[in-house]
């Protein structure tokens, strides 16, 4: 389907609805809520990626927590694969993040390392590039992959204020 200008708007009130559901218990009113956020945002990610493959990672997020756990790895790769080349990065790490605090470690690692190999390999507009490689790091930290065989951009530390003038 493609996204109408109200697109936007209605997935974030789909999303804000479906954190309003969560915490007054009404979980299944919840899981609607969400499924309907990712599915706008998985179409808007095609339109402008710098603009919603964030919200999309960030409402598969909220969509995997919600559902249960063998439901989550399709939904991620749902959502990897919904995403443009620039976005799929992004959304990996997320999905690692999640894999990582639902103890499935190899998963994770298995994410991470992709996101890693589509960081380096696909052409990242200048405006992806410092975010996308801000979450990757973080995401390895979280996750404890060893820093071995990784790019130095991922290992080596650097101050925040050196990465805010390389990212400008």
């Amino acid at each position: 389907a493609k996204p109408t200008t109200a697109s936007p708007i209605l997935a974030s009130d789909w999303s804000s609805d479906a954190c309003s559901s969560d915490l007054t218990g009404d979980r299944p009113g919840a899981l609607t809520a969400i499924q309907e956020a990712v599915d706008l945002y998985r179409n808007l990610a095609h339109t402008n990626p710098a603009a919603f493959t964030p919200n999309l990672a960030s409402s598969t997020a909220t969509l995997t927590r919600l559902i249960e756990p063998g439901a989550a790895r399709p939904a991620w790769k749902a959502s990897i694969e919904a995403a443009p080349p620039p976005g799929r990065a992004l959304i990996r790490a997320a999905a690692a993040r999640w894999f990582t605090a639902n103890d499935q470690p190899g998963e994770a690692k298995a994410q991470l390392r992709a996101a890693i190999i589509a960081a380096e390999t696909e052409s990242q507009p200048h405006q992806w590039t410092g975010e996308l490689r801000r979450n990757l790091r973080d995401s390895v930290r979280q996750s404890q992959l060893s820093p071995d065989a990784l790019p130095d951009w991922i290992s080596v530390d650097l101050p925040t204020e050196l990465l805010g003038m390389a990212n400008q």
